[in-house]
């Protein structure tokens, strides 16, 4: 009825393109000032040089309001096309937070209930959402040429997407499903030639021992498999991977646990999400720590788009006091961490834990902590961003999609070394521990980590960290050289304050207490300006980051490559993809090229399973944590070449410093506890016989049978150690499968060691046998106890040398400390050997 553009007395203006004049247009909230200047920045960049660009990396520090950005530019091509235009988070969570920011400035947008809004489909306003509507099988944005045409879109937090798109298109089984046990029973047999001793622990349902199954045992049955799952897939367990895999099912990989099997895509499909893949313009928002390399394999960036991002010049962003208590002083470990904070919490800011498990998770919980889990993770940060600051929130294997600014957290805790997120990246870390692309993924997990506390410019976080793994990456150069140089500056800043800390107290004779920590830490929560002066000064003298690692983006964009000449039946083309790798980037790494050796393997047997076996049969030689090829391997003997005080010598010599070799040690031995997983435990021991001076082997993760852990003693005489450290305590004996376990790695040994003598360990948290459990030979069990007077005792014999030049020990001294602390072999022989049944 009434019309104000009948009383206007010039044309009605078309709707602006400059996100400048777009944002002075908006009805926002009254508290929403001005753009930032770096938003302005940002924003005239993109609309004066970059907006026809149809991909984008946008690379901003946390905090200088990439959301609104990222909306700003979008409504600017609503404005210029009137075509769709969609904002999609990694997570809902962060979803709810943009729809919220979106009102405040108001922005039009719109979100998916139950159909597609037309605004969205008209042009008329954003979408937005989150990974998990967008990407899965039975997405009403459609797959393959039904898909959804959708002009613009936008990935925030791109590297998380990439996690999060590369979940929905794998099939994720529990142990408890039909699926699971029909996939175990099909390869059971290719199982158990890779490793028994595995195969018998998922079996048993332990959750930490896995296995893949050989590739060229899963394209033999692909069909099979394909017609299993087909079974269920009307299930909600399949229903939502089965249209993206069904007909790729020989081009993944299956990866089987205790708990669950994964069945993943070499490649993830994103052709088939045609939304995405198809679209105009493709904008990918991301943090100036991350390295964008990974976008090259996980979203199919192009290499060019990844070399030259959008970013301001800015060096660092945010306040952050990294502390790693245990440099102050060795009482300061995990436990005192743990105890002293829940004890004496402050309570007028946020305390927050960031956990690798819901098993690490429960030991805070136990000290009156809570766990945000998945179910109540919104209603726990809802209460930290409403000053509910009563207990402490634990956070488990989530470093990401948090949003804890200002007082919702002063004080993070990074307990431990964040867990790896899929099967295939387990093995993937278990098979290439020094490989870059390990390092890489451990420096992002940290990265992400450190910025749920500092949210913006003017914010300031108190960081903890404990947990020895944890700490050794960080202060490992090959692991650092990975984070970028704002992070590294801080971690930096941390440790100069921890050894002038430790000095004063030295100096001073002052007791050791916990109190110190909480000082430190109140310097920068009541904003102390000699410390904020101290940290500008040395922030500022960073230089600027290298934005792109050249090796990694030809890595990617070659493996990228080789899948899709896979996938399209072109193995030669593939096959020179691998081979490039291997000659221009890793041919000094052996591990990597064995790695490589066996990616090229499993492509090759699509086409000549002869020439693929003798590829594989090189990778295993290579690196023997890789499938054990179809023929047999011979298994080389552990040498006796040196004397046990030589080796000691030689291994104590490799380090630069007492406090290198000691968190070493410290780092190995947090791994030599009951309850952790099996793998990190047997490579825990293997290190132990190292630092005793023994020659070490682990035949059964190298040729996939004989015994967990063998040590080389002396000349002619071994120990051989069986570890069943997952066992709950508690358990009341042994069972006779384990015996039998037992007595089947003695009898690969007597017939590969002819003539020698050994001693027979298992390392178990019982000394009862079971009805029908026995043994046929002498077997002697560690317990628990016995477990850590022996660490005790290998942590008083390094001590010893903490005064001496560790280059220059002579045979005397060593002699001496085997004695003094007891680890001569006659000590470890009179463990008690178990009655006979």
């Amino acid at each position: 009825m009434f019309d104000f553009d009948k009383l206007l007395k010039t044309t009605k203006q078309e709707s602006p393109t400059n996100p400048a004049d777009i944002y002075d247009s908006l009805d926002r909230a009254s508290d929403k000032g001005p753009l930032r200047p770096n938003q302005y920045e940002i924003l005239k960049k993109w609309h004066e040089s970059r907006r026809s660009e149809s991909e984008l990396i946008i690379k901003l520090h946390t905090g200088q309001g990439k959301t609104l950005i990222g909306l700003l530019m979008l409504l600017s091509k609503i404005n210029e096309t009137n075509e769709p235009a969609i904002y999609v988070c990694p997570n809902i969570q962060l979803a709810h937070q943009t729809c919220l920011q979106a009102e405040q400035f108001g922005i039009p947008y719109c979100t998916i209930d139950n159909a597609i809004p037309d605004e969205f489909s008209n042009g008329s306003k954003i979408l937005i959402t989150h990974v998990q509507k967008v990407f899965n099988g039975l997405s009403k944005f459609g797959l393959d040429g039904n898909s959804l045409e959708v002009s613009h879109f936008l990935l925030d937090d791109a590297h998380a997407c990439v996690d999060s798109i590369k979940m929905s298109v794998t099939l994720n089984i529990n142990n408890n499903h039909s699926l699971y046990t029909e996939i175990l029973e099909l390869f059971e047999e290719d199982l158990r030639a890779q490793g028994e001793g595995s195969l018998i622990e998922i079996k048993d349902k332990i959750p930490t021992s896995l296995l893949s199954i050989p590739y060229w045992a899963w394209q033999e049955k692909s069909e099979g498999v394909t017609q299993i799952i087909s079974k269920y897939k009307h299930e909600s367990a399949v229903k939502f991977q089965w249209s993206l895999i069904k007909n790729i099912i020989s081009s993944c990989s299956c990866i089987i646990s205790g708990s669950h099997l994964e069945i993943t895509p070499y490649l993830p499909p994103l052709d088939k999400y045609g939304s995405f893949w198809n679209a105009k313009n493709k904008y990918f928002m991301s943090a100036t720590v991350a390295d964008d390399s990974f976008l090259v394999k996980g979203l199919g960036v192009d290499v060019e788009t990844v070399k030259n991002p959008l970013s301001l010049k800015e060096k660092w962003s945010g306040e952050k006091m990294i502390l790693i208590p245990s440099l102050i002083n060795e009482a300061f470990d995990r436990g005192s961490i743990l105890n002293n904070i829940t004890i004496r919490k402050p309570s007028d800011f946020g305390t927050v834990v960031l956990s690798p498990s819901y098993f690490v998770a429960e030991e805070w919980q136990k000290k009156g902590s809570v766990i945000a889990g998945k179910d109540n993770i919104t209603e726990h940060i809802h209460n930290l961003n409403n000053k509910n600051y009563e207990r402490i929130v634990v956070f488990a294997n989530r470093y990401d999609g948090i949003d804890l600014p200002d007082d919702a957290c002063r004080l993070l805790i990074l307990d431990s070394k964040p867990n790896t997120s899929s099967l295939v990246d387990k093995l993937s870390d278990s098979c290439r521990k020094n490989s870059k692309f390990t390092k890489k993924r451990i420096a992002k997990a940290l990265e992400q980590a450190l910025g749920r506390g500092v949210r913006g410019q003017k914010d300031y976080c108190a960081v903890l960290i404990t947990g020895m793994s944890l700490i050794s990456e960080i202060m490992n150069s090959s692991t650092r050289k990975y984070i970028s140089n704002q992070v590294q500056k801080q971690i930096e800043i941390g440790i100069d304050i921890s050894n002038y800390v430790k000095d004063e107290i030295s100096k001073s004779s002052m007791p050791v207490s916990f109190d110190s920590i909480f000082e430190l830490v109140n310097k920068i929560i009541k904003r102390d300006d000699g410390w904020k002066q101290f940290y500008k000064e040395k922030m500022d003298s960073i230089g600027e980051d290298e934005l792109f690692d050249y090796d990694a983006l030809e890595i990617y964009k070659l493996e990228r490559e080789a899948e899709n000449y896979c996938r399209n039946g072109n193995i030669e083309k593939a096959k020179e993809s691998i081979q490039k790798i291997i000659n221009d980037f890793v041919q000094s790494d052996k591990d990597e090229i064995g790695w490589y050796l066996q990616e090229m393997a499993r492509i090759v047997n699509f086409s000549d399973k002869v020439e693929a076996l003798r590829i594989q049969t090189a990778a295993y030689k290579a690196h023997q944590y890789l499938m054990k090829p179809q023929r047999d391997i011979s298994y080389s003997k552990i040498p006796y070449d040196r004397e046990r005080i030589l080796v000691i010598q030689k291994w104590i010599s490799q380090f630069p410093s007492f406090e290198e070799m000691s968190l070493s040690l410290n780092t190995s031995f947090e791994n030599l506890n009951f309850g952790v997983e099996s793998d990190l435990f047997e490579a825990a021991l293997d290190d132990l016989g190292k630092v005793l001076g023994y020659n070490t082997d682990r035949p059964d993760k190298l040729i996939k049978k004989g015994p967990d852990n063998l040590w080389c003693v002396k000349s002619g005489e071994y120990i051989l150690f069986e570890c069943k450290n997952e066992i709950l305590e508690g358990r009341r004996g042994i069972y006779q499968k384990e015996t039998g376990q037992m007595s089947n790695s003695i009898a690969w040994f007597r017939d590969e060691y002819k003539n020698c003598k050994c001693m027979n360990i298992m390392i178990i948290p019982t000394s009862s046998l079971e009805d029908g459990a026995g043994f046929e030979s002498d077997v002697r069990i560690i317990m628990k106890h016995q477990l850590k007077i022996l660490k005790d005792s290998v942590k008083s014999f390094i001590s010893s040398f903490k005064e001496d030049a560790l280059n220059a020990i002579d045979d005397t001294r060593i002699k001496q400390a085997i004695d003094m602390y007891n680890l001569d072999l006659d000590s470890i022989y009179s463990i008690p050997i178990l009655p006979k049944k």
